[in-house]
């Protein structure tokens, strides 16, 4: 049969379902049928049965952008290491910047919020603004103030640009508006909503977390002592990552009284693309938490580490790169998955997938050749 299908007169029991086609790997799963129930299966990828294709020459060093519509990467060339810009959807390459040395490494890259911009600095202290096109470059050391401590992307502004002297924390909209102040004190994060901003703030103890209306300032939650940043924060709820101890942090900025939902040990954390859960991993346990249903759902616990992590487009499948291959995990609405093993890549360092889920895109080892490849999956 085809789908969408509806079987009917069922007697209460477990069944296994699969589902079949041409050219893809088979999904199944064991359903409880209940008596004057009806049970759904919704939301299942199937995954075209494929192998990795070795890419081109890409760098070592690759950062997909928010929208997962580009790719940018590091390349050495000679003495200079080269940023390219390669868009999914045109099927282009472009070289956005060159920097002198061969060391990819001492480059460093940002796309902002809404994956249109780059912003690119290297030891020597070069910092640009670049369209991701390649259109319009704007070197920024002499429009920025002398003296500047750190830089980034304002998670909540899609093309604000957030920076720090040792008295002032100011933001500005490249090619765009003028600097201007945000607060009369340097701060270590912050991001800004339409309401106000919320930033960190060292006490002798503490790290406090704040927000500023503009008219008042109050306390959101109190931290260890420590080095945060603001990552991938989807209001009411703000994800901090504390860089000192590697632990991830989850705060609802709508409760005053106990605003921490999630304190645990994380290398890397990734919002569903459809709604508000979080997959994260400490390299070795890798779970799935909803803050709205309170839930933390635990995927796989290895003895082996987990190498990467991802989402697939459609938000109801996470993507696990383990020692013996690359994994999809279909999450299921009752809290179970189903588990299907894509390919059998080692040393996988980075694991994505374009924003129409038609390609999965990584970095590693596939028959003992190692490179940047890419898998129609779909």
């Amino acid at each position: 049969m085809s789908t969408p299908t509806l079987v009917k007169q069922l007697r209460p029991r477990n069944y296994k379902v699969s589902l079949t086609r041409d050219g893809f790997i088979p999904w199944e799963k064991e359903i409880k049928i209940n008596t004057q129930e009806t049970t759904f299966i919704e939301s299942v990828v199937l995954w075209a049965d494929s192998e990795p294709e070795l890419q081109e020459a890409r760098g070592e060093v690759h950062l997909i952008n928010p929208t997962k519509t580009a790719l940018a990467s590091l390349e050495n060339s000679g003495a200079w290491t080269e940023v390219w810009s390669e868009d999914f959807q045109n099927n282009t390459r472009t070289l956005i910047a060159r920097f002198a040395g061969s060391e990819p490494k001492n480059v460093a890259i940002q796309w902002s919020p809404d994956g249109e911009l780059l912003l690119l600095s290297n030891n020597d202290k070069e910092i640009l603004v670049a369209h991701r096109d390649g259109s319009q470059t704007l070197p920024l050391d002499s429009i920025l103030p002398e003296g500047i401590q750190e830089i980034w992307w304002d998670e909540g502004q899609s093309r604000m640009l957030v920076f720090t002297t040792r008295t002032r924390t100011l933001r500005l909209r490249p090619f765009g508006e003028e600097i201007e102040t945000l607060l009369s004190k340097s701060v270590e994060t912050l991001i800004s909503t339409p309401s106000g901003l919320y930033y960190s703030e060292q006490d002798t103890s503490n790290t406090n977390i704040l927000f500023d209306n503009g008219n008042t300032t109050e306390p959101i939650a109190i931290l260890p002592k420590g080095t945060y940043r603001f990552v991938e924060s989807k209001l009411p709820y703000l994800l901090l990552f504390n860089e000192d101890r590697e632990r991830l942090i989850l705060l609802d900025a709508a409760v005053h009284d106990q605003p921490i939902l999630l304190n645990v040990e994380a290398e890397t954390a990734f919002w569903s693309p459809t709604d508000k859960r979080l997959l994260y991993t400490n390299g070795f346990e890798t779970h799935v938490f909803s803050p709205k249903a309170n839930s933390n759902l635990l995927l796989t616990r290895m003895s082996n580490p987990i190498l990467a992590i991802a989402w697939h487009p459609a938000g109801s499948t996470a993507i696990l790169a383990r020692p013996d291959g690359i994994l999809a995990y279909d999450l299921n609405e009752d809290g179970g998955f189903v588990q299907t093993k894509i390919n059998e890549a080692q040393n996988v360092s980075q694991i994505f997938i374009d924003g129409k889920g038609r390609t999965l895109f990584f970095l590693g080892i596939v028959n003992g050749e190692y490179g940047f490849y890419r898998q129609i999956i779909r």
